[in-house]
């Protein structure tokens, strides 16, 4: 998105699949107050959140279909995942407590099905299920899941290392990590797994739970500054300062670079090649991880990775048959460049002659 003017912003929308956009202008509420405008991306819908004010596009009919101006003012919002052509569940963090609410809110809103131990500092949601942090227990995240059988699984969230890299990390920051004051500041959900993003004062760390089995593991390198998570459909995505000494900065290390871990091959790769320009807020989609880029002039871009490449079946035995064809065509080549050669020589020696 972005603002037109004080009271209006001009929000487009890019289908990846089909190349088409959607572009829709906004007016704001401002007298009510200036909030940032949040844009939430779910399987049914996507939300432009500004203070008080919803607006709801429907990726099934590709239109805009309504508008939902609510009465408190919430702290949080996240959306849970419909896949049909009803407006989504919202869950809300409304003062502390999470509220369920329905279709603009005309129902009462449903309490989260559980029993908190005391007021909540964040949420997150993923098709069915709620993952949130209450602030007296700041390392714990609680999943609770709303439909069918419903359960709530707490998980401690661990970014103890070696006290190696503890002691890098104050030789590059003057700082101590403090486990004793740790707090997750950030959480993601998926399916089948959450990532965490805690701060320890000198540091964030990034953390990756398997839902299943409990399994933790660091992601991103634990000595350097970390942001920013995303996760979706078997990857996590998140901004990193690697190699930024904070207390001798290099100029090439302070801008934020965005990686990409694939879980299932518990490994870690660069989005884009290396650059002196931010790089910022990555979102996993089905396929695809888009971030912002902001250059020197404060332009910003939107770049989008293609996360894998399908193959027909048509597409599958073109690919075969080339692969059969391969030594071939590298034994035509070769020939044609050993004969090319002789030519090349045999013209050397009668030039030669000649002379």
């Amino acid at each position: 998105y972005e603002r037109i003017d004080e009271g209006y912003i001009s929000v487009t929308l890019w289908n990846l699949s089909t190349e088409e956009s959607y572009q829709s202008n906004f007016g704001l509420y401002t007298t009510w107050g200036d909030y940032p405008v949040e844009i939430l991306i779910g399987e049914s819908h996507i939300v432009v959140w500004h203070g008080y004010q919803l607006e709801f596009f429907n990726l099934s009919k590709n239109e805009w279909e309504g508008q939902w101006v609510t009465g408190p003012l919430f702290d949080d919002i996240a959306m849970l995942s419909n896949g049909d052509d009803a407006w989504p569940r919202m869950v809300m963090l409304n003062d502390g407590d999470v509220e369920i609410r329905l279709r603009g809110g005309v129902n009462a809103p449903t309490p989260l099905p559980t029993s908190l131990n005391g007021p909540v500092s964040m949420i997150a949601a993923d098709d069915n299920r709620v993952a949130y942090v209450e602030a007296d227990r700041p390392m714990v995240t609680h999943i609770q899941s709303l439909d069918g059988v419903q359960q709530t699984l707490s998980i401690e969230i661990e970014v103890t290392i070696d006290e190696q890299h503890d002691a890098q990390v104050f030789d590059q920051t003057d700082t101590v990590v403090d486990y004793q004051n740790a707090t997750i500041t950030d959480i993601a959900l998926d399916e089948g797994h959450l990532v965490a993003l805690v701060n320890l004062s000198a540091i964030d760390r990034l953390v990756l739970v398997n839902l299943a089995t409990g399994e933790q593991r660091l992601l991103g390198d634990p000595v350097f500054p970390v942001a920013a998570p995303s996760i979706g459909h078997g990857h996590v995505a998140y901004q990193q300062k690697q190699f930024l000494v904070s207390n001798d900065p290099m100029p090439e290390f302070m801008d934020w670079e965005v990686d990409f871990h694939i879980i299932s091959e518990n490994r870690s790769y660069p989005l884009h090649a290396p650059d002196s320009i931010d790089q910022l807020d990555p979102q996993v989609m089905e396929d695809h991880i888009a971030w912002m880029q902001i250059d020197e002039n404060g332009d910003k871009e939107i770049r989008i990775y293609t996360i894998e490449v399908v193959f027909e079946k048509y597409s599958s035995r073109v690919l075969q048959i080339f692969i059969l064809l391969m030594p071939l065509l590298l034994i035509i080549w070769t020939s044609q460049r050993m004969t090319e050669k002789s030519g090349r020589l045999l013209k050397r020696a009668e030039i030669g002659e000649e002379e």
